[in-house]
């Protein structure tokens, strides 16, 4: 991950098509194209639905940011099915950076110091069009807070996301994110074995991409993930973008019954060190 943080205040519309910080609270290795269950809100709405994999519930994640950044954060996320079909999902977000030391170029130059926040609000509706794929829109809010004014943004993501019963069991998800800001567009596909092939050790192999407005490829991901008994998982992924190569992504965790604790580790670009994510998850019936 490369950290930048923008300043939409300079004017401009390359400027307003961006938020401040734009840090991704990850919940996995994986594609986030791919990813299921609440988390799937603030990513792929589509992967919120049974027709996709996703079982409702609630995940709280909190962002551990390196010292030499300062950045620290927490997600929550909740999604559950509706009485007329379909499942409905929340999301919230908030990161930001504390402390920042004002210089002439500031946005607001007066005395002391800035703190550069930005907060997210989604709301997501998924429902399945087949047994085995789904079909997600979510409306995201947005304010970033960090110069004279604070900068609102609303936007629009529509995803699918289904699997199929070929060989390996693929799944293909993708997503259109930022539409009526500043488009991007996520995709993703994994492979599993069925659980008669592989015994006690499932694993999931997947690849996913991040294009830009321009159609630019921004970003790769590659991940392979292992799940012993369906319970406890340990993943690394690869991230690379074509200005400071790659960077890795690890993750442990347990499943206790209902409940899901997982640990993630990304490094960062450019001497950063590595952000930590802190996910505790827990599944509806």
């Amino acid at each position: 991950m490369t950290l930048a943080v923008a300043n939409p205040w300079a004017g401009g519309s390359a400027a307003a098509a961006q938020l401040v910080l734009d840090w991704p609270v990850r919940a996995a290795p994986a594609p986030e194209a791919l990813l299921t269950g609440p988390g799937a809100v603030d990513w792929n709405p589509a992967g919120m639905a049974g027709g996709a994999g996703g079982i409702p519930g609630l995940w709280l994640v909190h962002l551990d940011g390196p010292d030499q950044v300062g950045i620290g954060g927490v997600s929550a996320a909740a999604s559950l099915r509706l009485p007329l079909g379909g499942v409905g999902g929340i999301a919230y977000r908030h990161v930001g950076i504390s402390d920042i030391p004002r210089t002439s170029t500031s946005p607001d130059p007066e005395p002391g110091d800035i703190d550069v926040s930005e907060d997210v609000a989604s709301v997501a509706l998924a429902r399945d069009f087949s047994t085995s794929g789904a079909m997600g829109l979510a409306v995201r809010y947005a304010r970033s807070t960090g110069g004279p004014d604070d900068l609102v943004q609303l936007s629009v993501d529509y995803g699918v996301l289904f699997r199929t019963e070929l060989p390996l069991r693929p799944r293909i998800g993708g997503v259109v994110r930022g539409i009526g800001l500043g488009t991007r567009f996520l995709a993703g596909i994994g492979m599993t074995p069925p659980a008669s092939l592989s015994g006690p050790l499932l694993w999931d192999l997947s690849y996913g991409l991040d294009v830009d407005g321009d159609r630019n490829v921004t970003q790769h991901r590659l991940s392979l993930r292992g799940s012993w008994r369906a319970r406890y998982h340990l993943a690394a992924g690869a991230n690379r973008n074509g200005v400071d190569g790659w960077t890795a992504l690890w993750m442990v965790g347990v499943d206790f019954g209902r409940y899901s604790l997982a640990v993630m580790r990304e490094g960062l670009a450019n001497g950063f060190g590595a952000a930590h994510y802190y996910r505790l998850a827990i599944h509806l019936p």
